[in-house]
């Protein structure tokens, strides 16, 4: 295979791959605007406890109306209600927090991995969340009957 070969058909991988994710961050987006009412509920309900796939406690921005999705890196990615949108964190020169919103472009990369997504869509599409909080507090409740 040559340079022009390869460039060829990894331009057409490429594509394909960016259809994929296009569809994957239009279905974030559709539980964002479905759910976001909810979403901002549950963020500052101190009782309800954000439990993860892999059933670690997601970390909550109360103040900013934000809860973590996922880990890039070293960012935390996170869904903020005030925002209606994905966002990450910087601080600033005088140590305030400001949101930065994530672009679809680099959503588009992030969702390369199907995992990244799958952590998102927990979160985002409500029913996962829900279902591992119960779960969560069934097995508090199991924990202390023994």
């Amino acid at each position: 295979m040559d340079y022009e070969e390869y460039q060829t058909k990894v331009i057409m991988l490429d594509n394909t791959i960016k259809n994929i994710t296009s569809k994957m961050i239009d279905t974030i987006h559709k539980d964002i605007i479905k759910n976001k009412e909810l979403l901002s509920k549950l963020i500052i309900d101190t009782d309800f406890d954000f439990i993860s796939l892999d059933d670690h406690l997601l970390d909550r921005k109360t103040d900013q109306l934000a809860i973590e999705l996922f880990r890039y890196g070293q960012e935390v990615i996170y869904y903020s209600a005030l925002e209606s949108d994905i966002v990450y964190f910087q601080n600033t020169s005088y140590d305030v927090e400001v949101s930065q919103l994530v672009s679809d472009e680099l959503l588009v990369k992030m969702f390369e991995t199907k995992d990244v997504f799958k952590k998102v869509h927990h979160v985002t599409g409500i029913s996962g969340i829900l279902e591992k909080n119960l779960n969560f507090k069934r097995t508090i409740i199991e924990d202390l009957s023994h």
